[in-house]
């Protein structure tokens, strides 16, 4: 038997990692309303941890841009060796990966969320 709010809290819980808080009581009474608060519930957790994590890229990728236009003129972005830039570049190169990161947890996140609409609307025809 198809049991949709176990896949939709699978989903959003295990798979995209957000915890919701909805609560839990007459569950058996109000079955069909408690589902669809649940589902917009989900919907609406994903859709801010969606947010979340673009504004933590757009913030890495600000933080980057103001390193490069902040550096001085006269050492180049990228340099490797025994000085103080090789921090620099590591630097720069961690807050890239973060970014990337975050970039994929929202690809990840609008995944879910493609993934639970598709499953309500299976559930409604």
């Amino acid at each position: 038997m198809w049991r949709t709010r176990a896949i939709l809290s699978l989903l959003v819980e295990h798979v995209a990692a957000l915890r919701l808080t909805i609560p839990q009581e007459e569950e058996a009474e109000a079955g069909a309303q408690n589902s669809q608060e649940e589902f917009e519930a989900s919907l609406e957790a994903l859709q801010r941890a969606q947010k979340r994590a673009m504004l933590v890229a757009a913030m890495d990728w600000i933080a980057i841009l103001t390193l490069f236009f902040l550096r001085p003129d006269d050492t180049s972005f990228f340099a490797f060796g025994a000085n103080p830039r090789t921090v620099f570049s590591f630097g720069i190169l961690a807050v890239a990966v973060h970014s990337g990161f975050r970039l994929g947890q929202a690809e990840k996140y609008r995944a879910v969320e493609r993934a639970c609409r598709e499953l309500s609307e299976r559930q409604g025809s």
